[in-house]
């Protein structure tokens, strides 16, 4: 995080918005987000990309 800005602002920018003071309780706060057993009731056409140089979220 010291040398990488964007990591720094993912972090800083994922506490602000789950309202948690560091990086641990961000991870413990971000694990109830998941398509599991989700994602086989999606019905609609979707189109799902993943772009080649991503810099957040590879594969």
């Amino acid at each position: 995080m010291a040398q990488n800005t964007t990591v720094r602002w993912v972090v800083r920018n994922g506490r602000w918005t789950f309202g948690v003071s560091d990086v641990d309780e961000l991870v413990k706060a971000t694990k109830a987000y998941t398509m599991a057993g989700i994602a086989d009731r999606v019905t609609c056409p979707t189109l799902v990309l993943d772009a080649e140089n991503d810099q957040f979220f590879k594969g």
